[in-house]
């Protein structure tokens, strides 16, 4: 077997390992199995991106398209879980001069339901014959890999062109930003191409030496950045909710509206430091 399919091959059982070991933390009500799961499926995706000149995309198409939907599938538990946490902690330590009217009661109360119905999302979608199926899917690929006619021939070089490819994707985002009407998301569309440039580095690691690892890290500092960015936007979200139910039910809003500020300051923050990280990646990678 040649280098590449031998990395190809071990990559692809390793994120299958993983998806394997969140499942048994998701079924055990274990919030983080719901990360790890997520994690793993994006790593996969990202594999059989990178490296669909030695797969047969007949096979491998319809699986990346089902770990997109796993992915989505998931989506809600993880963002119920890491938002409530997130305001738990801004409440917790917001001074107690400032926590006008039954706070942290509103915050858990309009969090119970939304964590509650995730857990059954989470367990409904474990009990799925779709899932069922991807699963058993990259279960097969360890005795027979979705291997494309010739992949045997193929050498890291013949593959390198897909990390530049990733490159010139994530320069195309980021400079959409200063034009940008919405900000937010545009910054969210950069974390998204950053995310598939680390994990396509991080596959090629082995095979492409000193870039792809330098490509891993600079991806890796965006990706930092911008998800700090991204959940502050989420987390903005909720306070805004969560002042609006305040004001409805004749409650002052006061205290969500500092914790408000808080995350704004937070989010200038994050983009100031994308803003510095990316700056030095061009200077760098070109």
């Amino acid at each position: 077997m040649s280098a590449v399919l031998k990395v190809v091959r071990a990559r692809l059982a390793a994120h299958t390992d993983a998806l394997a070991g969140a499942d048994r933390a998701m079924r055990a009500g274990d919030a983080e199995g719901v990360h790890d799961a997520r994690v793993a499926c994006r790593h996969l995706r990202a594999d059989l991106a990178t490296f669909r000149t030695v797969l047969d995309r007949a096979r491998t198409e319809p699986v990346r398209d089902e770990l997109a939907w796993l992915v989505r599938a998931l989506s809600a538990a993880r963002d119920a879980h890491v938002v409530h946490a997130r305001l738990a902690h801004l409440a917790d330590h917001e001074l107690a001069v400032h926590v006008v009217g039954p706070v942290r009661d509103r915050l858990d109360l309009s969090y119970a339901a939304a964590l509650a119905g995730a857990e059954e999302d989470v367990q409904s979608t474990l009990a799925s014959e779709r899932y069922a199926a991807v699963v058993a899917a990259l279960e097969s690929w360890r005795s027979d890999p979705p291997w494309a006619p010739g992949a045997k021939a193929v050498t890291a070089a013949d593959l390198e062109p897909e990390l530049r490819r990733h490159w010139s994707r994530l320069v195309h985002r980021a400079d959409l930003v200063a034009g940008a009407e919405d900000r937010d998301r545009a910054l969210h569309d950069v974390r998204k191409a950053a995310k598939r440039l680390r994990y396509a580095a991080e596959a090629g690691d082995e095979l492409w030496g000193d870039e792809a690892r330098e490509l891993a890290r600079t991806a890796k500092g965006l990706t930092q950045a911008l998800g700090d960015h991204q959940d502050t936007v989420v987390t903005r979200l909720a306070l805004e909710t969560l002042a609006a139910d305040a004001r409805a039910d004749g409650d002052s809003d006061f205290t969500f509206g500092r914790l408000h500020a808080r995350e704004q300051a937070r989010a200038l923050e994050a983009d100031q430091e994308f803003v510095r990280r990316w700056r030095r990646a061009r200077r760098h990678h070109g």
